[in-house]
């Protein structure tokens, strides 16, 4: 059975590592700002006890859309979940909330470095990617389907140069994932870049 305070304290370190902000909301909670391309949002990480125990994390759309829209809105965002291979988008029906989740299992030993770098920044890509598109269609009319459409054919455009991920920062200061290595190849600063910008995804 996964130790709750074991897991928050990697999770806590895991951000203070990455210079990732955060506050602290209870035992069982953590949460912190994004400032992305286009708007800021709030993600919340929850530790669930059931079995082994489940680390959450939900990233916020900063709009609560319409309940006029709302459903196609979420015929959009199923459309893009259709193409996800980690993460999903979710709405709730009653105010029009927009979320991505990501979900990860914890263990006796709680979560692993990969876990909690996946778990982190999926969303952080996923938002920022998809966001456009949530808010044409809910606020701009646009057609789901061929709203979706563009965004799963511009997650298939060449990766952006070395340096293009400015502004996609995740809590604080960073700007793109640290790497551990000094002197870093543009291999490795690609990898970084395609998280950042869910191309792993």
């Amino acid at each position: 059975m996964a130790n709750v305070f074991k897991v928050m304290s990697q999770l806590k370190r895991f951000f203070e590592t990455q210079e990732i902000g955060y506050a602290s909301e209870g035992e069982e909670v953590l949460w912190g700002t994004v400032y992305g391309e286009l708007t800021n949002w709030q993600w919340v990480i929850r530790f669930c006890g059931q079995s082994n125990g489940i680390v959450s994390l939900r990233a916020g759309c900063p709009v609560k859309m319409p309940a006029e829209r709302r459903a196609a809105v979420a015929e959009y965002l199923m459309r893009a979940n259709w193409d996800l291979n980690f993460g999903n988008f979710e709405m709730d029906w009653t105010d029009g909330e927009v979320n991505f989740r990501t979900s990860i299992p914890a263990s006796a030993n709680g979560v692993s470095i990969k876990a909690m770098t996946d778990l982190f920044y999926a969303p952080c890509g996923m938002m920022n990617h998809y966001l456009p598109g949530v808010l044409a269609v809910a606020l701009a009319n646009e057609c789901p389907a061929k709203a979706a459409a563009a965004a799963s054919a511009a997650r298939l455009v060449p990766r952006p140069e070395i340096g293009a991920a400015e502004g996609i920062a995740a809590s604080g200061p960073l700007a793109e994932v640290p790497n551990d290595s000094v002197d870093e190849t543009v291999a490795d600063k690609t990898t970084r870049l395609d998280r950042l910008f869910g191309r792993e995804n």
